[in-house]
């Protein structure tokens, strides 16, 4: 199998046609180097199986709710990664042999594991197609802001063939600190890499103990991710 992007990008089964694996999601995180510390998430674009032009693309990453795969040229609309749902928290699923495990039902139910593309990482990560016409979705993306919807309780976390991580709560709430402001998500287009741009709109001199020093504040975050 060819392994995803760093960042939860989803592996291909890229026997015999060459499908792609899925991207690695752009995360900024306070306090812990984990998934549920994350404060902003740029989401990663899904793997494809282009064997003639456009007809298995991957889905864009980015947005809140983020792009689902192109099966023979048509777009699903289906299993749809969003601010509370997708294959698994912040990890995009990979291609498989077969049925998957009773504890995730949502995947697709059936896959030959030849030729299947990789889903991308996000907030919340992407599906695969488990097809080997069918690209794979991308992953959503995320802003801690006071709106920003957090899922309630713990969050189970498992890697890309479905070995649970851990599950905990979100370590921030909507009265944070770290609250961000004037936030604009992008979903992503189709050539580049991936990118997340943080903007200081303003800055704000202070002197204390005859010390110059510098505060910044009032974030304008674009959450972006640009797909090849």
């Amino acid at each position: 199998m060819q392994p995803g992007g760093y960042g939860g990008g989803g592996s291909s089964a890229n026997f015999p046609s060459g499908s792609g694996s899925g991207g690695g999601q752009t995360a900024v995180k306070f306090h812990e180097n984990d998934l549920w510390h994350r404060v902003l998430v740029s989401g990663a674009g899904g793997g494809c199986d282009d064997s003639q032009s456009d007809d298995g693309s991957g889905g864009a990453g980015g947005n809140l709710t983020a792009q689902g795969w192109f099966a023979n040229s048509v777009m699903s609309n289906s299993y749809l990664a969003n601010s509370t749902f997708g294959f698994s928290f912040g990890q995009g699923e990979a291609a498989r042999f077969g049925q998957p495990p009773p504890n995730n039902s949502l995947s697709v139910k059936s896959s030959s594991n030849t030729d299947i593309a990789g889903a991308g990482g996000g907030w919340f990560g992407g599906f695969s197609a488990q097809n080997g016409y069918s690209g794979a979705s991308g992953g959503s993306s995320f802003a801690l802001t006071k709106d920003a919807i957090i899922p309630q309780g713990n969050i189970t976390a498992s890697d890309e063939f479905y070995n649970l991580i851990d599950s905990k709560p979100y370590a921030f709430d909507l009265h944070s600190e770290y609250l961000f402001t004037e936030v604009e998500h992008m979903p992503g287009i189709w050539t580049g890499n991936g990118r997340l741009i943080i903007t200081i709109l303003d800055t704000k001199f202070f002197v204390s103990c005859k010390i110059m020093s510098q505060i910044h504040f009032n974030f304008a975050v674009i959450l972006e991710y640009i797909i090849t």
